[in-house]
């Protein structure tokens, strides 16, 4: 059975778009005109799963979904009614409409029209149906995704400013290499003196860099394509990868920081909403990027099986300070654990905030001096051998 986006108008010349599938385009259209609907083009998408919806687009959708289902209206009307649009939400809300007329359930259907909504908020959608408040179950659902925009700009902050100004040192480094160095360098060699060390060394270097700097972006482009393939394909390097990134100095405790504030964060959104316990740390455990925190996360769970509970289990792996596994125990003390969870991530989370804002105004100085001890090197290298020649010649 394909995937198929549909673009249909109705009998009123309104027109509508949504995700529907069908064995084929007879199909879809005989579908369509069950509905009162003529179909005016398709694309099918790939088999099994739709396209998917950018993180802004399904938190402005489910914000609609929530006002709607909180003022009374039923819900395959108001999926009908955000169905008849333009953009990536419409179309989710006419696959969403098609799947629930079929006597679908709401979080069924999430799961299976729309690739990229992650389990949890299929789980958070399953547990507002199972109680019968799904407004409030979706009002969680937006903080929580409203959060993760939050953490992912800040992941992108961390992340990004270094390369940046990374790329602007190398490209400082090469000019001089490629334009100042070879200016100097015939006149240098010209001077019939022996060169020192350090003169040979970035001659060499320059030397190199202008010969074979074409070839650099391509064997640049093929790592990167071997390094992706390997990560992708091979589950052992993937790992591997992933744990470097959190023993990687300065760096990887932020990660690692960042990545448990979105662990406890979840996990408080799911069992505040009902999942118990096991469940909530295995839907935690699929949604965790991070291989090497994934595999920590799973024996946690198995530890939690084996009759400890939540605070013991991830003190026994050393995963958060002191501190905030006492917070955690309080709160399966006083059966709490959500608000003691909701206390960690905040915790965390305003940490992490306070050592990116470190980095990135200790980033600035640190590569500028990078920078300036580079460029002394490159002076020193060639323009002392011209002192030491003005230092032989006699008055």
């Amino acid at each position: 059975m394909n995937v198929y986006s549909w673009r249909a108008v109705d009998a009123e010349g309104r027109i509508s778009a949504g995700e529907l599938r069908a064995p084929g385009r007879a199909a879809l259209e005989a579908a369509l005109a069950g509905r009162g609907l003529e179909l005016l083009r398709c694309r099918e998408l790939r088999s099994g799963r739709g396209a998917g919806l950018p993180r802004p687009a399904l938190i402005d959708f489910l914000l609609q979904l929530e006002q709607l289902l909180g003022a009374g209206l039923p819900l395959l009307d108001v999926l009908t009614d955000l169905a008849r649009g333009k953009g990536p939400g419409p179309a989710l809300a006419g696959g969403l409409a098609e799947a629930i007329a079929r006597g679908s359930s709401l979080s069924a259907a999430f799961e299976a029209m729309s690739q990229g909504i992650s389990p949890v908020l299929v789980s958070l959608i399953r547990a507002g149906e199972t109680s019968g408040d799904l407004p409030a179950v979706l009002g969680q659902a937006l903080r929580d995704l409203r959060w993760q925009e939050a953490q992912a700009a800040l992941t992108r902050r961390l992340l990004l400013y270094p390369v940046i100004l990374a790329g602007v040192l190398g490209l400082a480094v090469g000019f001089l290499l490629l334009v100042v160095v070879p200016q100097l360098a015939s006149f240098l060699t010209g001077l019939g003196q022996p060169l020192p060390l350090q003169t040979r060394l970035l001659l060499g270097l320059a030397t190199a860099l202008a010969q074979w700097g074409l070839y650099l972006p391509l064997v640049l482009a093929v790592v990167v394509v071997v390094w992706w393939a390997a990560i992708r394909y091979c589950a052992g390097i993937a790992h591997w990868r992933d744990a470097l990134w959190l023993r990687v100095p300065v760096l990887g405790p932020v990660l690692t920081q960042l990545a448990l504030t979105r662990v406890c964060e979840i996990f408080g959104l799911l069992y505040a909403a009902g999942i118990a316990v096991p469940d909530a740390l295995r839907i935690v455990e699929t949604v965790t990027a991070n291989r090497a925190l994934r595999a920590v996360l799973a024996s946690a769970g198995q530890r939690l099986q084996d009759g400890h509970s939540l605070s013991a289990s991830f003190a026994g792996l050393k995963l958060l300070p002191p501190l905030l596994l006492r917070m955690l125990e309080v709160g399966e003390q006083t059966g709490r654990l959500d608000t003691a969870l909701a206390h960690v991530a905040a915790i965390l989370g305003r940490q992490g905030r306070e050592t990116v804002d470190r980095l990135q105004t200790l980033l600035l100085p640190t590569l500028v001096g990078a920078l300036g001890l580079i460029v002394l090197w490159i002076v020193w290298a060639m323009f002392g051998p011209l002192y030491d020649l003005l230092g032989t010649l006699r008055v």
